[in-house]
């Protein structure tokens, strides 16, 4: 028991900690997409259904649950195949036609 609170309190000392476990955080980021996805396609099919802020809002949500996520997964693998991405989807950076 004194072992497990000793722990606790490193993690809240350590501003790297994670204070979520994985379900959790795999849920959280699941929902965020699902509302920014939402509010995308609102955007464009109600057109005055939601503001940029609305959208930037969503988006900030998504990030902060993604970067969450990250810890749980390769992050140098994430990386990489995020750099693979950006060139197989841009050519002088510019979206390159044969990937759409």
């Amino acid at each position: 028991m004194i072992e497990k609170v000793k722990n606790a309190i490193d993690d809240f000392l350590n501003p790297s900690a994670t204070f979520f476990d994985a379900d959790y955080t795999k849920r959280k980021a699941a929902e965020e997409c699902c509302e920014l996805a939402t509010a995308l396609l609102q955007s464009i099919n109600k057109r005055k259904a939601m503001n940029d802020q609305q959208i930037e809002d969503e988006i900030a949500d998504v990030l902060m649950w993604v970067n969450e996520l990250v810890n749980y997964y390769d992050s140098a693998y994430i990386t990489a195949r995020i750099e693979k991405k950006k060139q197989n989807y841009f050519k002088n950076g510019k979206l390159h036609h044969n990937y759409l």
